[in-house]
């Protein structure tokens, strides 16, 4: 079995975020929805519209140490629940709310939380937006060249989510003719979004004017310079090709901890 030392990958990620290495040893649970298996482009646009509309989750309860008790027979109360309900899913905490407000507020979602309070258990949860993820990767590129401008770097990625968000079918075909994530001609492709960005920004809006200017400003360099280094020589239109790494990652950065997946029904049985 090989093994990698993954501290320095580690130390990288708490760098950039501003927070202390986590070193303490704890126990996670966690399952996944959303995983639509790979996202690329079509000519028709995407290959799955539902990877548009929700996100990619990985979720789920953490633990301190190796092994927890639970208390189920004080859950399945909170809950209202008959003892051997197996999973529990959140229309089952929904049940007959009519919107969030007054589910917040119902008796089973207060009970559970409640519960989950006094429980010492943690719970964790990333979403991934699937189209969010396949662009950023065009403003990482222009770091190199641009290292003065990071501090905007979350500021630039919405700014530009939220315009291809509202010129989806213009941005997305120049993304095909491109054969984006594989673009061949740099130059060509960001004078393309350059001019997109030009015929619609307003940029004397702070945000996201501001930043889409911004935005267009480094693209005219790279173009300059032919080099969007992380969108050329990848598969063409291939935008997220699997999401095993979204699971190596907390490996990576929790490195003192143990993981195991899908395993709820062990959990709520008290097996640590």
């Amino acid at each position: 079995m090989a093994r990698i030392n993954v501290e320095d990958h580690k130390k990288a990620i708490f760098t950039l975020n501003g927070i202390p290495p986590f070193e303490e040893e704890m126990t996670f649970y966690y399952d996944e929805s959303g995983n639509c298996r790979k996202f690329s482009l079509t000519d028709a646009g995407f290959n799955n519209t539902d990877a548009l509309k929700g996100d990619f989750v990985l979720a789920g309860v953490a633990h301190e140490g190796r092994s927890f008790d639970i208390d189920v027979p004080s859950l399945y109360a909170a809950l209202d629940y008959k003892e051997g309900q197996k999973e529990l899913k959140f229309k089952h905490l929904f049940h007959n709310s009519k919107d969030f407000q007054s589910f917040i507020g119902s008796k089973r979602a207060t009970g559970f939380l409640e519960w989950l309070i006094r429980s010492g258990l943690y719970i964790h949860y990333s979403a991934l937006n699937n189209l969010y993820y396949s662009l950023v990767d065009i403003v990482d590129s222009l770091w190199e060249t641009h290292p003065q401008w990071l501090m905007y770097m979350w500021d630039i990625k919405g700014a530009l989510y939220d315009f291809v968000i509202e010129h989806q079918d213009e941005v997305i075909d120049i993304f095909i003719r491109h054969t984006y994530p594989n673009v061949k001609d740099v130059s060509t492709f960001c004078n393309e979004i350059c001019s997109l960005i030009w015929g619609y920004n307003d940029d004397s809006e702070y945000d996201p004017g501001f930043f889409l200017e911004l935005l267009r400003q480094m693209l005219k360099t790279a173009g300059k310079l032919d080099k969007l280094i992380f969108v050329q020589d990848n598969e063409p239109f291939m935008l997220i090709q699997e999401y095993y790494i979204f699971y190596t990652e907390r490996c990576e950065i929790f490195s003192k901890s143990r993981f195991r997946q899908d395993l709820c029904a062990k959990l709520f049985a008290g097996s640590g």
